[in-house]
């Protein structure tokens, strides 16, 4: 006759291990993969909206523009219709775009997690001021993975409203 003891064999053992290994590896794979979503989305939601309000930004000033004073490469500035003379101008050393009014500090409109860089063109005609922007935005990340990066470049103008 068999005696009956309570507890596990070493077969049941193993296949226990074995199922929880399974399961503990699979959900493991699916957290981390939506943890590495969730990273991208954040990237991409803030080079986004880093892109989005400096152009609102730009916009904004150049559409109340009565005078375009100079352009280069790095660094437009304009007369607003209240006098107030707006610089715009890409560091290129910080990575950083500001804007500056009158003699105030330049004040950095992009966030510190975005690189920014780009370059100004002058697309005026004998009819029109036209502004012209190359903007390239990069999310800073320390991680070298690259679907946890996002960047988006930007090519626009705009047109100067000026007023008499």
């Amino acid at each position: 006759m068999k005696i009956q003891r309570p507890g596990f064999t070493l077969i049941e053992a193993i296949i226990y291990v074995a199922i929880i290994s399974t399961i503990l590896t699979v959900s493991l794979y699916f957290v981390w993969n939506i943890i590495g979503s969730q990273i991208k989305s954040g990237a991409i939601i803030e080079t986004n909206q880093a892109a989005r309000y400096i152009q609102q930004t730009i916009a904004y000033d150049f559409h109340r523009a009565k005078t375009l004073n100079q352009i280069s490469t790095d660094q437009v500035i304009i007369t607003l219709v209240d006098n107030a003379q707006i610089s715009y101008v890409f560091d290129r050393d910080n990575k950083n775009m500001t804007r500056q009014v009158n003699q105030e500090t330049p004040v950095v409109i992009n966030t510190a997690v975005v690189a920014v860089d780009g370059q100004w063109s002058n697309l005026s005609t004998t009819q029109s001021s036209t502004i012209g922007l190359v903007l390239q935005i990069d999310y800073r990340t320390t991680v070298e993975q690259t679907e946890w990066q996002a960047n988006i470049s930007l090519n626009t103008s705009y047109d100067l409203l000026l007023a008499p």
